[in-house]
């Protein structure tokens, strides 16, 4: 299970803040900006838990000045030791792994997730239980006769020079087994007697960040070169908008140690330090789809801003008797009350849901068959990639659930064609060859003990699947994020029957005041469509939409505010009406 620290590490920069650190006023590691009017901090200089509590009681977004040394996001106090919450098959920790943390900084929200330490899905309150021996006929049998091995050579450079001294590491990801070397002076390293198997290879030195390479498909006997890319660091950077990527709901299934159905009792301040305080929430159980408790009370600890004239605004969020899903971890907080067993969020966003009837169903039908997953992976005693991509395709159909699935599959999707390119094939042979991989591999007695990597989950994604995902678009009626997900899945596939369906909802549904969203997402689609007559509508309406932020600039009142909300929606819904007739022309 990843730590504090390590979840640390997966914060997305929004954008780079222009102020100088030293112009700010104040001093110590909280000063104001004046030009935005916020807060910032210097997270060099906080511990995981105060840096844990500023990232939950803001919602996950912040402004802080980063520092990072030798990879590593420089925090006030050591990293806590790594923990393991799969019970069917431990994971091993990459030493080099926990220390790279180059992808939040340099990479986008979907490229720090492919880089996640991978994880696996836990069993539903049956964790101290040991994986019963496979059955013959579940296993393949295994072959007996030696295997030729594989191997693994390359450089790492920088700006074209040799960087010698750089720890390289691959580690196969069906098993979690790892190979290291250092690069000699001409920055060369080999890796020889390696599975065969599909491997991410990462690189770490002092001073540099080193672009990793994932899900190369290793087969039996094969001389591979990997080239690493080095580039030198910044040591420090002030950024806004930090905010910490939401892991997909298995993932944050797999690291909680308690998921339940719960209603909200009273709350109680019991700490407060400057603008913050901490709060203990009674929930009571309503039912349990992983993990046990003695009694049908725990507390829920968490940090909010303080309001003393209100107690709080947080505490709208939990108005005794409101019924919500919480993913939660135990607390090492000691704030335990009546004996009963404290617990956190289990990450900064999945934490505390409020969902209406319908929602909360169907959300509690997939954690149940993921649990369904996790014992069956205990009892063969290694994961089915086949069964993951069922329950993703499953979760995406399902419109309640759809926007908690959507950017798995599209990154499983994304990753399978970045090895096909790399490969020089086509996605389907490329999707065959890790298939052939993976049977190898099983062949020559490995276990699936790893959480498969993106590009494997799209390989085992069939043709059924896709149809009915091209079925769940067609009968879709709103345009979510999850909607709008799917839409751009399906059309790599199914480009008329996305296109129709886009035709259709941006020709009848309507914008809501204050929802900007839209806009922002149809001058993406016109880039993504790499539409000339789409990108010109879409910068139109920007430049009308500056017009009208410029016309009431600097007036906030709830009259003014009222009209500019309101001829942005008209702003928003001439352009769908725009985009629908262009589309409808275009075959």
């Amino acid at each position: 299970m990843p730590n504090r620290s390590e979840k640390l590490n997966e914060l997305i920069i929004g954008f780079e803040c222009r102020t100088s650190w030293e112009e700010m006023k104040a001093d110590g590691p909280r000063r104001f900006c004046a030009e935005c009017r916020r807060d910032v901090f210097d997270l060099e200089r906080m511990t995981p838990e105060e840096i844990f509590g500023h990232v939950q009681a803001s919602r996950g977004k912040l402004c802080g000045r980063l520092t990072r040394r030798g990879g590593r996001l420089a925090m006030a106090r050591e990293m806590e030791p790594l923990e393991s919450s799969r019970p069917w098959a431990p994971r091993r920790a990459s030493a080099i792994a926990a220390g790279l943390v180059a992808a939040w900084l340099s990479s986008s929200p979907a490229e720090a997730q492919t880089g996640e330490a991978a994880v696996g899905v836990a069993d539903s309150g049956e964790s101290a239980a040991k994986p019963e021996a496979a059955k013959p006929e579940q296993v393949p049998a295994r072959r007996a006769m030696s295997t030729p091995k594989a191997a693994l050579r390359g450089s790492v450079t920088a700006d074209g020079r040799p960087v010698a001294d750089a720890a390289v590491a691959a580690r196969n990801v069906l098993d979690g087994r790892e190979s290291t070397a250092t690069t000699a002076g001409d920055g060369t390293f080999t890796m020889a007697a390696l599975p065969a198997g599909i491997y991410d290879v990462e690189g770490a030195r002092e001073g540099f960040s080193i672009a990793a390479h994932r899900a190369i498909a290793l087969q039996a006997g094969e001389q591979r070169r990997v080239e690493l890319t080095a580039e030198a660091e910044r040591m420090t950077i002030t950024a806004g908008a930090i905010v910490v990527t939401a892991q997909p709901l298995r993932r944050a299934y797999d690291a909680s140690d308690l998921v339940i159905a719960a209603v909200v009792g009273p709350s109680v301040v019991v700490g407060r330090e400057g603008g913050q305080v901490d709060v203990v929430t009674d929930l009571r159980i309503e039912s349990s789809v992983k993990g046990t408790v003695s009694g049908r009370d725990v507390d829920y600890r968490h940090v909010e801003y303080g309001d003393d004239a209100a107690e709080g605004s947080w505490r709208a969020d939990f108005a005794p008797g409101t019924r919500v899903l919480a993913l939660l971890q135990r607390s090492k907080a000691d704030v335990a009350r009546a004996g009963r067993p404290t617990f956190e969020s289990v990450d900064y966003h999945f934490g505390i849901r409020q969902l209406g009837n319908s929602e909360r169903t169907a959300y509690l039908a997939r954690l149940e068959a993921l649990a369904r997953i996790g014992r069956e992976a205990q009892r063969r005693g290694e994961m089915s990639p086949g069964d993951l991509v069922e329950w993703i395709v499953a979760t995406v159909e399902n419109p309640l659930t759809r926007s908690e699935a959507t950017g798995e599959l599209r990154q499983a999707q994304e990753a399978l064609a970045e090895v096909a390119a790399k490969a020089g094939a086509s996605a389907e042979v490329a999707a065959e060859d890790l298939k052939v991989v993976v049977d190898r591999f099983r062949g020559d007695g490995g276990t699936l003990s790893g959480e498969p990597p993106a590009a494997l989950l799209g390989a085992f994604l069939t043709a059924a699947q896709r149809a009915r995902l091209t079925a769940a678009l067609g009968s879709t009626e709103t345009t979510s994020e999850g909607d709008r997900e799917l839409y751009s899945i399906v059309r790599s596939w199914d480009e008329k029957a996305a296109r129709e369906w886009l035709v259709r909802r941006l020709g009848t549904a309507e914008p809501k005041p204050g929802d900007s969203g839209d806009l922002w997402w149809l001058v993406g689609l016109a880039d993504e469509l790499e539409s000339e007559p789409l990108q010109a509508l879409a910068a139109a309406a920007d430049d009308r939409q500056q017009e009208i932020e410029a016309r009431w600039a600097g007036d906030a009142s709830p009259e003014t505010e009222k009209l500019r909300q309101e001829e942005l929606a008209a702003l928003v819904k001439d352009l769908r009406h725009q985009f629908a007739a262009e589309l409808s022309s275009m075959r």
